[in-house]
């Protein structure tokens, strides 16, 4: 692999030095990734039609439930964290399974305190305690359980969000994965055809703890 760099498109690379979005050569594509993941957007998009230039694309839509959770990390945290780590990251966002994320990278993220397991066996990871923005306020706790409790076989999330008459899918999201930390609820399926199922023996065990205090 040759050390050589070359700017092949010199205006762009001013532009997005202007920009802050490059320091120098080499660390444009990681501060491009980087910034996606904080905003919650899709990742750069790179594509070499003619072998001799590379193209990239960027997307502006952004999640700003992910901006008020991630913007609670330090910049310390940013700048130690490593491409592979960031991928990873988004991969949380995005609920993909837990076999399909680089096992090295979520291992770091796992023990920097930012995610942890969702649930046994191919479960996707989820963002850990310390990125929880609503401190407990804004969850929809209790709307979910008695939905669940009517899903024998389980319920996607839009026949919860219909089910319990929501349209804030961010709160039901940030619900349902507290649940799952919480160990009240767990998943079946893959990313899309993912359903949430209710955990009834520990419902029924929190139960009986409050009758008896």
């Amino acid at each position: 692999m040759s050390a050589h760099r070359l700017r092949r498109n010199r205006t762009l690379a001013e532009a997005l030095d202007a920009c802050g979005q490059i320091e120098r050569s080499g660390l444009g594509v990681d501060l491009m990734i980087q910034a996606a993941v904080r905003r919650g957007q899709s990742l750069p998009a790179f594509d070499e039609p003619d072998g001799r230039e590379v193209r990239v694309t960027l997307f502006g839509p952004h999640d700003p439930d992910i901006i008020e959770r991630l913007g609670t990390l330090p910049e310390a945290t940013w700048d130690q964290l490593t491409t592979h780590e960031l991928i990873a990251l988004d991969a949380v966002r995005h609920g993909v399974a837990r076999s399909q994320v680089a096992p090295e990278a979520a291992r770091h993220l796992v023990e920097r305190g930012l995610i942890e397991p969702g649930g046994r066996g191919d479960a996707p990871y989820v963002y850990s305690g310390m990125l929880e923005t609503t401190g407990g306020q804004g969850l929809l706790t209790f709307p979910v359980i008695r939905a669940l409790a009517e899903y024998p076989k389980g319920a996607s999330l839009s026949e919860l969000a219909t089910a319990i008459g929501t349209r804030d899918t961010r709160a039901l999201k940030r619900t349902l994965q507290w649940m799952r930390r919480s160990d009240l609820a767990y998943t079946t399926g893959r990313t899309r055809g993912a359903r949430w199922h209710l955990r009834r023996g520990r419902i029924l065990d929190l139960l009986q703890e409050d009758t008896t205090d």
